[in-house]
């Protein structure tokens, strides 16, 4: 056993002497009880992170010098240097948000994040309480989070108080790049007190001179290419942001359609918004008495549009019921579009077919045991039909 071989060289000899601290009948017995104990190593683990305990390790938690033949005894030194080494790959020191702002709009920002510390209390007793049971198997961690400090800044912006999440999977290069576009335009803005966010406003004009490719978009009953085409995926995700901050909707319309992207990664039906400048707006208020902090992030690996709106919480919390389906209607039959930019002989999906349906879902917004917002979102989506494009170029 390679434990008997470490054990026979950890006999100590006294300074100035000759005599061991350890007898042959001690180290034998210590042998036989090491032996039960060694084949059964734990592995403590926290999160993502593990720490099999190493074979020199196991040996350097006994303390040989006070273990009876029959007894193991803990050496406080060995634990502690194990502990210490879990210590300094776990422990994080929270951090608050902190920003930096020119004229309305951050240019620089840095999440605040809860801070990480081992109980090495506990961490020491389970160390101690596996090398005498001798029990092996996976031993969790124990770590206290810490709560980052009121953040250093002028506008109030110390924590995050609603997300907004949509999915853009199988978006043409043009939708995404448009996407990308109007959510830069929002990444950092602030939003003051009391102020109606207007999202035609806060994107401005969306052309090709402000940097739109063409994508996809609803004309006129129809899907077509046009500049812009992507841009309610970032007013959708916006007023999903807004809806779970328990902010006040003032303006908000749904697509004449079902739209698939909206309901990827199974999110329910009618949690869209539709925009069309200047006619077709989606607008809230910043009642929170504090600046909100706008940020936005794409993650074209997941094919995810994330909004977060930080600030200040005042209590607020945010309860949802439904969506609830009132009538649905079938989809039409496929529609197919000759295309002379596409080679002939190839057909191109551009749209899928939906089924038209009436639902709703309801939103409380409570405040210290009081409705603050009630209200209810109804989306009427007329049947769709898949729609084809085929090639006719030679």
């Amino acid at each position: 056993l390679a434990a008997a071989v470490s054990l026979e060289r950890t006999v100590v000899v006294e300074a100035g002497g000759s005599k061991p601290t350890l007898t042959s009948e001690h180290l034998e017995g210590l042998r036989s009880l090491l032996a039960r104990r060694y084949a059964s190593k734990p592995v403590f683990y926290y999160g993502s992170k593990s720490w099999p305990v190493t074979d020199e390790e196991f040996l350097s938690f006994i303390d040989y010098k006070s273990s009876s033949p029959s007894a193991l005894l803990i050496s406080t030194q060995g634990v502690g240097a194990f502990v210490k080494k879990v210590t300094e790959e776990t422990n994080v020191s929270p951090r608050a948000i902190s920003f930096t702002a020119d004229q309305g709009k951050v240019t620089a920002f840095e999440p605040g994040s809860d801070g990480l510390v081992v109980d090495t209390e506990k961490l020491s007793q389970s160390v101690a309480q596996e090398v005498l049971s001798g029990s092996g198997g996976k031993v969790l961690v124990s770590v206290n989070r810490i709560q980052p400090g009121i953040a250093a800044n002028d506008y109030g912006v110390k924590e995050l108080i609603g997300e907004g999440v949509s999915n853009f999977a199988g978006s043409i290069p043009g939708r995404r790049h448009n996407i990308k576009i109007a959510a830069g335009r929002l990444n950092g803005l602030l939003i003051p007190p009391d102020k109606v966010f207007s999202f035609n406003e806060s994107v401005g004009e969306i052309s090709s001179r402000t940097g739109y490719d063409y994508a996809y978009i609803i004309s006129e009953g129809r899907t077509i290419l046009g500049t812009g085409g992507g841009v309610c995926q970032v007013s959708t995700t916006v007023f999903r942001a807004a809806l779970f901050s328990g902010l006040p909707i003032l303006k908000r319309t749904a697509h004449a359609y079902r739209v698939h992207y909206y309901e990827e990664g199974g999110s329910p039906v009618g949690f869209d918004s539709t925009v069309f400048s200047p006619s077709v707006d989606l607008q809230f208020k910043n009642d929170t008495g504090s600046y909100i902090l706008v940020q936005s992030v794409v993650e074209d690996e997941k094919d995810t549009l994330i909004f977060r709106f930080y600030g200040t919480k005042d209590g607020r919390t945010v309860r949802i019921e439904g969506p609830v389906t009132l009538s649905t209607s079938g989809a039409p039959a496929p529609l197919y579009q000759e295309d002379p930019t596409l080679p002939k002989g190839v057909v191109r999906q551009i749209d899928f077919a939906a089924n038209g349906a009436t639902v709703y879902f309801k939103r409380f917004v409570e405040k210290d045991g009081k409705n603050l917002i009630e209200d209810t979102f109804y989306s009427r989506y007329s049947p769709w039909r898949a729609i084809y494009l085929v090639g006719t170029r030679e």
